[in-house]
């Protein structure tokens, strides 16, 4: 036991070669190739400790303890001098008398910019989503099915005396046709993508610590020294594959549509697209039986039966979250219920035309006929839109809406922590 009193207070030790982290070396297996320091010696563990407890430092991995371990991911994400620096626990304040300082003309100058900046980013998603040409084709039908009804006289007395065909329609229909059936649609879109969002983060945390048993833990006496000098590197090739399939099985185009049912050029699409499916699932299949031979070989040179077990069973939960995720991507929100509302929207001016007449002769006589024009487009156009809403999102990994999965990213993201654990 050894002992040295830092700020008052006596930190002991065990053994006389202290090390701080374990440093195998490169056929054990482990990814981080940086040596974490070793010392010997008690004069030099007090000097480490007292650096580590007496320092405030910016950045915790920056610690003398850990800091070798942190070389080259620091070396590699260091920040550009112009971006923002993030926030450290370092600087928290539970000052709860202090009252914060605002300078409002920096405040309301930064406000006023993010309104404009938001308001623009908003008419470019509204825009985006109603610039199609099932819009252009409603926008026809409304206008076309309101100045039909306009201009279409009937006679009223005998004296000849004409009125447009005009009649007062309440819109209880078009809530519970049209406008209940998208919201609920929408709300069921964005369950499916939250449910993708939980299923990737599952694999990636799964898969991570596939590769860190494969390529970190030891048994006996140092057992692992045994295991081939191509272990690592094919277990950090089988799980990086594993995930490069699962991103080619995300990004095939939706295949899944009516038209892909009931039509011959699509059916050919979606048989050409089905066969891609498969392939990638009998790979993913294989490459779970190689993950699985991995542990075999690791069971031969002394690994525990019950250690063996638990990545056999990371290897179960890898391969459910691959199939959840197929799941999703493969089936949608009620195909009926789309078809019976993008319908209807189309087809709801030939039945409401006569509504907007009617504002048009109402008592007042303040209602023109360009602005009931105006409202029958702006009511085809809302509902039209809301409709491309729920459409974008449909399938989360495609990216059409900016509320989808952004698949590029999170893969991007997977495939660095790989190589954060086993750099190659």
């Amino acid at each position: 036991m050894w002992g040295v009193v830092v700020d008052g207070r006596q930190e002991q030790g065990v053994n006389d070669s202290w090390d701080v982290a374990c440093a195998p070396t490169e056929s054990q297996g482990v990814g981080l190739h940086q040596p974490t320091p070793k010392f010997s010696g008690r004069s030099a563990r007090a000097s480490q400790l007292r650096m580590s407890l007496r320092r405030q430092l910016n950045d915790w991995a920056d610690d003398p303890l850990v800091s070798t371990s942190y070389v080259s991911v620091k070396r590699q994400r260091e920040a550009p001098g112009d971006y923002p620096p993030l926030p450290q626990p370092s600087a928290a304040s539970i000052d709860f008398n202090s009252k914060p300082s605002i300078t409002l003309q920096e405040s309301w100058g930064t406000h006023i910019g993010d309104t404009l900046l938001d308001l623009y980013a908003a008419w470019v998603i509204f825009l985006g989503h109603l610039v199609c040409f099932e819009s252009f084709l409603v926008l026809a039908v409304s206008l076309g099915a309101t100045s039909g009804y306009y201009y279409l006289s009937l006679p009223t007395d005998t004296t000849g005396a004409k009125s447009h065909f005009s009649a007062n329609i309440s819109w209880v229909l078009v809530s519970f046709a049209v406008v209940s059936p998208m919201i609920m649609q929408i709300k069921q879109a964005f369950v499916r993508r939250e449910y993708a969002l939980d299923a990737l983060a599952d694999f990636k945390a799964i898969a991570s610590n596939v590769l860190l048993a494969n390529v970190t833990w030891n048994w006996g006496k140092n057992g692992r020294a045994d295991l081939p000098p191509g272990h690592n590197p094919r277990a950090k090739v089988l799980i990086k594959g594993l995930a490069s399939d699962l991103y080619s099985l995300l990004k095939l185009p939706t295949f899944t549509r009516g038209r892909h049912r009931l039509t011959v050029r699509g059916v050919s699409v979606a048989m050409q697209y089905q066969w891609h499916v498969d392939t990638i699932l009998q790979r993913i299949m294989v490459t779970i039986q190689q993950l699985h031979g991995q542990v075999e070989t690791m069971k031969e040179l002394g690994l525990p039966p019950n250690e063996a077990s638990r990545i056999n069973q990371y290897h179960w939960f890898l391969q459910a979250r691959v199939e959840k995720l197929c799941n999703i991507k493969m089936y949608r929100t009620p195909q009926a219920t789309r078809s019976f509302t993008r319908l209807f929207i189309l087809i709801l001016p030939l039945f409401y035309g006569p509504y907007y007449v009617y504002l048009i002769e109402s008592s007042d006589g303040q209602t023109s006929f360009a602005f009931a024009l105006a409202l029958s487009a702006m009511t085809s156009l809302v509902m039209i839109g809301i409709y491309n809403v729920e459409k974008a999102m449909e399938d989360p990994f495609t990216e059409e809406g900016l509320d989808g999965v952004q698949i590029d990213l999170a893969f991007q993201r997977i495939f660095g922590a790989f190589d954060a654990i086993y750099p190659s």
